[in-house]
C-alpha cells in the first residue's frame, strides 16, 4: 500500500466519522507488509507519547503522508480536506512521472528496434529475393 493508498483510506475514514486512531488501526490491518508495520509502530509510539508526537517523529515510506497529517494535528485543522489535497497532489505527481517516462520510452526502444527488428525484417523480406538473384547470376557459371 502507497502513502497515497494509505493517505486516501485514511480520508475515506475520516469523512465516515471514525477517529484518527481507528482509521490508522484500520489501515494497518488491511495494508500490506511495509505500510502495515509502519502504521503499527506508528501506533505503538502514539499509545506512549501522543498521536500528534509519534506521527510526526516517524521516518519511512509514509513520511510525507504523514508530515500533512501531523501539520493538521499540531494545527487543530480538520484532517480529511487536507489528506484529500495531499492525496490528489501526489496522484498528480505519479500520473506526471508516468506521463514523463512514457515519453522518453520511444526514444529508449529505438535502439534495440534498430539493433534487432530491422535486421531481421530485412532478412526475411529481402533474403528471398537475394537468394533468387545470386541463384540465377551463379546458375549459368555452373551449367558451362
Amino acid at each position: 500500500m502507497t502513502p497515497v493508498n494509505v493517505a486516501h483510506l485514511t480520508a475515506v475514514g475520516l469523512a465516515a466519522g471514525l477517529t484518527l486512531e481507528r482509521t490508522l488501526e484500520f489501515c494497518a490491518s488491511r495494508g500490506p507488509e511495509p505500510a502495515r508495520a509502519e502504521l503499527v509502530a506508528i501506533l505503538r509510539r502514539a499509545a506512549q507519547l501522543g498521536l500528534a508526537a509519534a506521527v510526526l517523529d516517524h521516518e519511512g515510506a509514509l513520511g510525507p503522508f504523514l508530515t500533512v497529517l501531523a501539520g493538521a494535528i499540531r494545527a487543530g485543522a480538520p484532517q480529511e480536506p487536507l489528506i484529500r489535497a495531499y492525496a490528489r497532489e501526489a496522484r498528480a505527481a505519479i500520473v506526471t512521472d508516468r506521463i514523463t517516462r512514457a515519453r522518453k520510452l520511444p526514444a529508449q526502444l529505438a535502439i534495440p528496434l534498430a539493433l534487432l527488428l530491422l535486421p531481421g525484417f530485412v532478412l526475411m523480406v529481402m533474403g528471398p529475393t537475394v537468394l533468387a538473384i545470386a541463384e540465377r547470376m551463379l546458375l549459368p557459371l555452373g551449367a558451362g
